[in-house]
Order: C-alpha cells, then structure tokens, then sequence
C-alpha cells in the first residue's frame, strides 16, 4: 500500500512540474503589463528592427488616428482622427526600449511620437521633448465594450489619449488630445495590425 501511495503521489509532482512551467509560458508570451493590465506582447515593439505597424481606431467608428497634415509628419504637427487612407501618417507602434518607458511612436520614423502640448496631441521629435513624462505610457486600461475589448492609453504627465468632438480646420476629422479619463467610447481605441 506505502508503494502504491509512494507512486501516485510522484506522478501527481511529475504532472504539476510539467503543467506548471507550460501555462506560464502561454501567458508570459500573449501578454505584458504596461501600468496594470495586460496588453497583447505581439504588438509592442522592442527594437528599431523589429517594429509592429498597428492601425490605431476610436472603437465603434471608422476614425483612425492620423497625423494631422497633407503629405509627411514632423516635429510639432497635431494628431487628429481621420477615415482610413493607409499612409505612413496612420501607421503607429507601440514601442518599448531598452529603458522600459512604453510610448506610442511614428512606425516610420521611430524618433517621432506621440506627445502633449497645453494638453493637445501631437507629434514631437524625441530628442527635443524636454520632459520625458510627455511622452511616456505608464497605463493602458483593457476596456470592454459591446463584444470586444478596445484599449485606453494613460499618459504619465497626465491625460488618456481622446479624439474631442472638436471638428479639425478639413471636414471629415477630429482633434485628438490627453484628457482626464473617463471612461468615454471616445477615449477607448482599437488596436490592430497594419
């Protein structure tokens, strides 16, 4: 009877040490945590090489965050919403370097990203931020809303990422900027690949 004991009890520790380190590895590959929550590991990018273009959505329209300009992006051009055109000016990452601060960055030119001024969204060549809280994301909120998740971006100096009901100076478009979070379908977007 001691030996029966004996082997079912080691074969009981056997499957947990093999079960164990493999459902850790299914979720240490899926997600990271950025602040609080959990965002997709596959989207973020680490490296200058290995970017991710993701296409940036309010959830529930079909307004895309766009660079707000006609032709290419600079230092200091504001952020709006705008229907889906496909150019480099709504192509984004989310990127993570080496010094773990977490931002919201051009695909195509990763020294330019997303940054506050008054309060207002828009794009800042990164050796000329003077604060680098302007910058960085230190929470991204999973929000659920109808069938599926949509994401909120906390900036450190304060504000989530909001596309206003403010109309841009071009029909068809809003302005973006950091506000007090809410809550409001306006400050949750969807994040999807290229």
């Amino acid at each position: 009877m001691k030996k029966k004991l004996f082997t079912l009890t080691l074969c009981i520790i056997m499957v947990v040490a093999i079960a164990v380190p493999a459902f850790a590895a299914e979720e240490s590959e899926s997600t990271t945590a950025v602040g609080r929550i959990a965002f997709p590991e596959n989207y973020i990018s680490k490296s200058s090489s290995l970017r991710v273009p993701l296409k940036i959505k309010v959830k529930g329209t079909s307004e895309y965050l766009n660079v707000y300009t006609s032709g290419s992006f600079g230092d200091g051009k504001s952020i709006s919403t705008w229907s889906w055109t496909a150019d480099s000016t709504q192509k984004f990452i989310v990127y993570r370097g080496s010094d773990s601060i977490t931002s919201i960055r051009m695909h195509d030119d990763i020294m330019y990203g997303l940054a506050t001024s008054s309060g207002n969204c828009i794009v800042r060549y990164l050796p000329n931020v003077g604060n680098v809280s302007d910058v960085t994301i230190t929470n991204i909120h999973n929000q659920w809303i109808g069938a599926t998740y949509g994401w909120a971006f906390d900036l450190q100096s304060g504000g989530s990422l909001t596309a206003t009901n403010t109309p841009t100076q071009v029909a068809g478009g809003y302005k973006v900027a950091w506000q007090n979070y809410t809550g409001s379908n306006r400050q949750v977007w969807n994040v999807d690949p290229f």
